[in-house]
């Protein structure tokens, strides 16, 4: 089988793809990047996960979706939007990798996003198969796995922060709501776009 995995520079997504790598998975990290220095920290993951099976890893620029969203839609829910946004970039690239399923670290109630009614909304916007192993799993529980397999150390490294992230972000969507929102902007084309610029990433 093969996932597409999406991949930040944080601690719980390098461990999901670990977990799916030891039962044999082949895995695709995707990583949606907005700037040169987290991707550093993304290659040297690949770089450790690839111990562990088959790994490629894939890059696009999301600075196209973050500064649409950014201007165009209502702030207290882009954290939603970018994910939702993430999800059909990753469903893409799963039609065109021939995989599986999306995979992914999220962890319910980590963070705003993460609220189980988020993560709903979330998986409104695909019909893919959306796979998250450590949906239910301790934070302390999360590092100690990443901590055995090596990748804890650079996840920890500095990297450059989201700037769109809102001070207060939406806990509970409506989906109603996030999609009456996304009417403002056109999603196909920008999808298109953030396709384009699509790249293998040497690790």
């Amino acid at each position: 089988m093969k996932a597409v995995a999406l991949i930040s520079d944080g601690i719980d997504s390098p461990v999901a793809a670990y977990m799916m790598l030891k039962k044999g998975v082949e895995v695709t990290l995707l990583n949606c990047g907005r700037h040169e220095k987290n991707l550093e920290k993304v290659k040297k993951q690949a770089r450790l996960l690839s111990k562990f099976g088959k790994v490629s890893l894939l890059w696009v620029d999301f600075n196209i979706a973050w500064k649409e969203i950014s201007e165009k839609l209502e702030r207290h829910y882009t954290c939603l939007f970018c994910k939702r946004f993430m999800y059909r970039v990753a469903e893409a690239v799963v039609k065109e990798e021939a995989a599986d399923f999306i995979l992914t670290g999220e962890n319910v109630g980590q963070v705003a996003s993460q609220t189980l009614q988020n993560i709903l909304v979330n998986n409104s916007a695909i019909k893919t198969l959306v796979v998250r192993p450590l949906i239910a799993m301790d934070k302390e529980d999360i590092i100690k796995i990443a901590k055995e397999i090596g990748t804890y150390d650079i996840s920890i490294l500095p990297a450059v922060a989201c700037q769109y992230v809102p001070h207060k972000p939406s806990t509970e969507a409506r989906l109603e709501k996030i999609e009456s929102e996304e009417k403002k902007i056109d999603i196909s084309n920008l999808l298109r776009q953030i396709l384009k610029t699509k790249k293998e990433i040497k690790y």
